[in-house]
């Protein structure tokens, strides 16, 4: 599973998420979306990617939001719209440690 990359995930649709990440200690996680409408969920898994829970979502109407977190090193990362969150236009969402 990859270290974090700063590339950014564009969402056109439902049910897509960044790829995953693999977290460890050296900061803590941000999220930011910008543009189109939709909830963003940030997500973690403890078991490489098998199974997810959320961690928050911030509501993206045209406009920025985020979502800051501090994961455990063995935890994995992502983010994205899920069934049924997604409303309209482009979300763009970027993971970044901070």
């Amino acid at each position: 599973m990859p270290r974090f990359n700063p590339a950014a995930t564009e969402v056109t649709a439902q049910n897509t998420f960044t790829g995953s990440h693999q977290a460890n200690h050296r900061g803590g996680v941000a999220v930011n979306a910008t543009g189109g409408v939709g909830t963003v969920t940030l997500q973690s898994s403890l078991d490489g990617g098998a199974n997810w829970a959320d961690v928050d979502s911030i509501v993206v109407s045209t406009s920025t939001g985020g979502i800051r977190y501090l994961p455990t090193a063995q935890e994995s990362i992502r983010a994205g719209v899920k069934t049924g969150d997604y409303t309209s236009g482009t979300i763009t969402i970027t993971l970044k440690v901070v």
